[in-house]
């Protein structure tokens, strides 16, 4: 709540997201705490907990602990099919609540904050040319974009995958011209998806694409996490056993589609002004 940027992206993906069961904000917050029951979590738990495809990765220092981490794995209870399913609640409107958060941070009246998110269609075997898509976002195309429009204070991308889809959120404390940001990143993007990248563009991503993948591989803890995301998501947890190859065979076309999907898809947009 403190975070004004975290409240643009939580408005934009609160529209990005809605009618489905990734939809946001999630149940938990400050306004509904207090109607929270206990037949509500163990209803929330037996549903997402016990999934069909569930699986525990363990960071152990010391492999005498697995037969003892087995042992307490195999007497969690099995996923019944028959659950009651939980049911997306819309009678909060959190819209409003939020407008009026941001409204209050504006310094200026011709300030405001904007945001622009998009849902667009991945398959695992895309996840790194998506990869590569928002790591030149990040560092190559935002940061020169908004440092030559002038009337940007601060931004921020957010990349999230999900089940079969990757979106993609940017948000902006912006001085005037709110026009002027979101005509110069559609052009962008237009010319991302004619052009694509030159092989000094791939060649630099591919370095960026290996320096993390190598930072995520020697660190126990942030590996079993991203195998854990590669299983839910990709529905393949040993996908980084390849990656450092798969990277090396990446090619521009292959980033080219992605911001060809971007400008094909329909974004949500959101401005808040005093």
């Amino acid at each position: 709540y403190e975070d004004p940027l975290w409240l643009m992206k939580t408005l934009v993906e609160a529209k990005l997201f809605e009618g489905t069961s990734y939809a946001h904000p999630p149940m938990g917050w400050l306004e509904t705490i207090k109607n929270l029951s206990l037949d509500d979590a163990l209803l929330f738990h037996r549903t997402h907990f016990c999934a069909p495809n569930m699986v525990l990765i363990a960071v152990v220092g010391d492999g005498r602990v697995l037969p003892t981490l087995k042992e307490i794995a195999s007497q969690l209870p099995s996923p019944q099919s028959d659950l009651p399913k939980t049911k997306l609640s819309s009678t909060v409107d959190f819209s409003p609540q939020i407008e009026n958060l941001l409204q209050r941070k504006l310094h200026q009246l011709r300030d405001s904050f904007w945001g622009i998110g998009w849902r667009i269609k991945l398959e695992a075997r895309e996840k790194i040319a998506a990869d590569a898509t928002v790591a030149y976002l990040r560092q190559s195309v935002l940061p020169v974009l908004f440092g030559r429009l002038g009337v940007v204070r601060e931004w921020n991308l957010v990349a999230n995958p999900i089940k079969g889809e990757l979106a993609l959120t940017i948000v902006a404390y912006l001085r005037p011209y709110t026009e002027l940001v979101e005509v110069r990143l559609s052009q962008t993007l237009e010319q991302m998806a004619q052009s694509g990248l030159t092989k000094n563009e791939l060649a630099w991503l591919k370095r960026i694409l290996s320096i993390e993948h190598f930072r995520t591989f020697v660190s126990p803890n942030r590996l079993a996490r991203e195998m854990g995301l590669a299983w839910a998501i990709y529905d393949n947890p040993l996908i980084f056993e390849g990656y450092g190859e798969t990277v090396e065979g990446l090619n521009a076309e292959d980033v080219r589609q992605i911001f060809v999907r971007l400008v094909s898809s329909r974004p949500v947009k959101i401005v808040v002004r005093k």
